[in-house]
């Protein structure tokens, strides 16, 4: 039986190099150009375990986001939660 948990972890790094790194510069440029003083929010759906958001904070776009995620399994958002427990008080797990 395959642990989903584990597969989500395991992928992230495979995720990384999928991303179009274009958007994800221009995304992160845009962020930290913001001079609106509040974060902009940040809604993924079937957010996992959390490695969307992970990203951001590790690339130092935590303070520029509130971050609302949200996925239908339990174990999932319980996961997330774990992951995310020290990035910050913007960040939510549904």
């Amino acid at each position: 039986m395959i642990d989903f948990l584990r597969y989500l972890a395991a992928k992230k790094s495979v995720d990384d190099r999928a991303l179009n790194q274009s958007v994800w510069g221009q995304l992160r440029a845009d962020l930290l150009a913001r001079q609106f003083g509040r974060p902009i929010g940040v809604l993924e759906l079937g957010c996992g375990i959390g490695t969307m958001v992970e990203r951001l904070v590790e690339w130092g776009l935590g303070d520029k986001v509130t971050y609302l995620g949200i996925d239908s399994q339990v174990k999932n958002i319980q996961a997330a939660e774990n992951r995310i427990w020290d990035w910050g008080p913007g960040i939510t797990i549904r």
